[in-house]
């Protein structure tokens, strides 16, 4: 009888040995099969969306500006800024390439525009009566501008009785000169002046290559050739600005999104 209970307790060991291996046996397949087998993941392109590009064009949009010099004093630019102004025109000074034909209010007005962010472009009053005098006009605009970086173009003001009668050819031989110092200066570059010079006196063919910025101080502009800016007033009234002021609008294009 001692026998058997000692026979019994000896095969219930054997039971619970054989079990103990079996599940340490199923452990360590379920482990070894976890670890062999690659989790599968989704592919990028079916769990991130591709974002579609909004579709841009291109619309006609007019923007308001001025142009200034030292007859309107010191100008408070913030004000300016904050009454709507998108764009200002600064002139540089007058005639040859001499110091004291600086605008004494340029310097200012530029660093003023770059500070609070007014895109602008300058101006300068020309004299020249031969592509010498152009020249020099040119160089005077270049050392002004240097270090300030300009968003619209620098013009040459034509409108001076004293040049009236060089004749067109000449005419245009003056601002071709100029043209083409400020153009190989890395600027864009315009010619300024009135209907009745565009009409009857700036007509050489070299002009219609020219950016033109036409005045005429009207409801409207008659003028029928190109033009990318109208100077419509000279008597604006502009927060800021102590003294009337010259208006503009600037005809340009932006991309918009669809």
């Amino acid at each position: 009888m001692a026998k058997m209970k000692k026979k019994k307790k000896k095969i219930k060991n054997e039971i619970k040995c054989q079990l103990l291996l079996l599940t340490l046996f199923v452990l360590i397949s379920v482990v070894a099969d976890v670890n062999a087998t690659p989790v599968a993941v989704a592919p990028v392109a079916s769990v991130v969306r591709a974002t579609k590009k909004p579709e841009m064009v291109k619309v006609d949009v007019e923007k308001r500006g001025i142009d200034v010099s030292k007859w309107n004093g010191k100008i408070d630019w913030d004000t300016v800024k904050n009454s709507g102004i998108d764009f200002a025109i600064i002139r540089i000074g007058y005639g040859d390439n001499i110091s004291a034909q600086d605008d004494e209010w340029a310097t200012y007005n530029m660093s003023e525009c770059m500070r609070i962010g007014i895109p602008f472009g300058v101006y300068i009053y020309s004299y020249a009566l031969d592509e010498s005098g152009a020249q020099s006009e040119a160089e005077h605009v270049l050392r002004m501008i240097e270090g300030y970086k300009l968003s619209y173009p620098i013009y040459l003001d034509m409108e001076d009785a004293s040049t009236r009668n060089l004749g067109s050819k000449e005419l245009g031989q003056i601002a071709s000169t100029f043209v083409s110092a400020i153009n190989t200066a890395g600027y864009e570059v315009g010619v300024y002046s009135n209907t009745d010079w565009f009409n009857n006196v700036l007509t050489d063919p070299v002009f219609d290559t020219m950016t033109r910025w036409c005045a005429q101080y009207n409801d409207t502009c008659s003028y029928t050739g190109t033009y990318t800016m109208w100077q419509y007033s000279k008597s604006g009234t502009v927060p800021g600005i102590s003294t009337a002021v010259d208006m503009n609008v600037s005809y340009e294009t932006e991309w918009i999104e669809k």
